[in-house]
């Protein structure tokens, strides 16, 4: 019994202090400001991967289009993987439709051999794209995301020569938020939000989100792409940003800024959702970053803790064993709520906070199930089958 509550007590007292310093360092860092934006932003493109987004592909050009950039400086390339759906045809009509706009289509099967098998066809995706690209400095973004203001693109970049940056990732919120599901995945990518700008903003982990990202093209060939990395399905931004902050630790930078956000939709069902956490999990093991694995580490067996601490409480039927078993379900919820808020109260969502408790039980299951999970399984994303 002894060894369990020292286990339980390390394990209390990592988590919660983990999350505390998350949430305060990420209160810490101070929002940009827009005005600070240099006279001069540089020319910019604009890369968006699409496979089968027929439902979200026109909206999100849309919201490039309306950015408040100036238009001699934005090229835009759209990079279609295979689409079975009509996705290239409606890109090719919006470029018809918007023709002050510097923009292309690209087929990334008429830069493969249709032999060709790959484990990640996103980053052969970005590889092309890139290759034909007209300027430096480049933005990655993500099909089904949308701006969430006509300055991200001017945010994005003013920052970037503003903090004399080669690589920044800025922020992704889920959107529209309605169901309970939806509210859950919303705190839960919050979280990531708080995460990703803490660790970045104090060099302990590579954390980004390719559907918000701004690098420079020759830094990227600098350090070979996606070489050594593309034998992994996902990880064309954590493990791209590895690569560069190995290179450039002082010019790889966080974003704080509303200004700066994109929005994407959350995942319409459980098993869509169980995928896509299994793939982002599914390159955790290529994490160079001992502080990555190590709070990795620390919230899986937190959240395996939970649930060996209740099965054993039912056993054991021991007032003791209840009694820390609250106490240490109460510590782990205490510090998820400061943690949850703050990210929360930045951007706007303190409304999700409502759906606090239930998320907890899912997130409990779910961090358990794919932490695990994504070692072992193979995984569908986009009608392919990859690991």
């Amino acid at each position: 019994m002894i060894y369990l509550t020292l286990l339980l007590l390390i394990c209390s007292i990592s988590y919660v202090g983990l999350l505390l310093f998350y949430a305060w360092a990420f209160q810490k860092i101070p929002t940009f400001n827009t005005q600070l934006y240099p006279q001069q932003l540089p020319p910019i493109t604009v890369i968006v991967p699409a496979r089968n987004e027929a439902a979200n592909i026109v909206d999100c050009l849309n919201s490039i289009a309306q950015q408040q950039y100036p238009a001699h400086k934005l090229h835009l390339i759209v990079i279609d993987d295979h689409s079975t759906d009509n996705t290239p045809q409606l890109v090719d009509r919006f470029i018809a439709q918007n023709p002050q706009l510097n923009a292309q289509l690209l087929l990334l099967a008429q830069h493969l051999s249709p032999k060709t098998h790959l484990n990640s066809y996103k980053k052969k995706a970005l590889e092309v794209a890139i290759a034909h690209a007209q300027t430096n400095w480049l933005v990655t973004t993500d099909a089904d995301c949308v701006a969430a203001s006509p300055h991200w693109l001017a945010t994005l970049l003013g920052f970037a020569i503003t903090q004399n940056a080669v690589f920044v990732t800025a922020p992704v919120l889920f959107s529209p938020v309605n169901a309970l599901f939806d509210k859950f995945q919303a705190l839960d990518f919050v979280g990531m939000m708080v995460t990703t700008a803490a660790s970045v903003q104090h060099h302990l982990a590579d954390m980004c989100n390719g559907a918000n990202l701004a690098y420079q093209r020759n830094v990227f060939y600098e350090v070979n792409g996606f070489a050594g990395i593309n034998h992994l399905a996902s990880g064309d931004d954590m493990l791209l940003m590895a690569k560069i902050s190995k290179q450039y630790p002082a010019q790889v930078a966080s974003l704080k800024s509303l200004e700066a956000l994109v929005t994407t939709p959350p995942q319409a069902n459980i098993t869509a959702f169980f995928w896509q956490r299994i793939r982002w999990a599914s390159k955790s093991g290529a994490y160079t970053k001992w502080q990555t694995q190590a709070a990795l580490l620390v919230v899986l067996l937190t959240n395996v803790a939970c649930w060996a601490m209740l099965i054993y409480a039912f056993i054991a039927q021991n007032k003791f064993v209840w009694t820390q078993t609250i106490a240490f379900f109460a510590a782990k919820f205490i510090a998820d709520a400061i943690y949850l808020y703050t990210g929360c109260r930045f951007f706007k969502r303190t409304r999700w906070m409502y759906a606090f408790l239930p998320a907890q039980i899912i997130h409990l299951i779910y961090i358990a199930v794919v932490g695990i999970s994504a070692n072992f399984v193979r995984y569908n994303w986009k009608g392919r089958k990859v690991k």
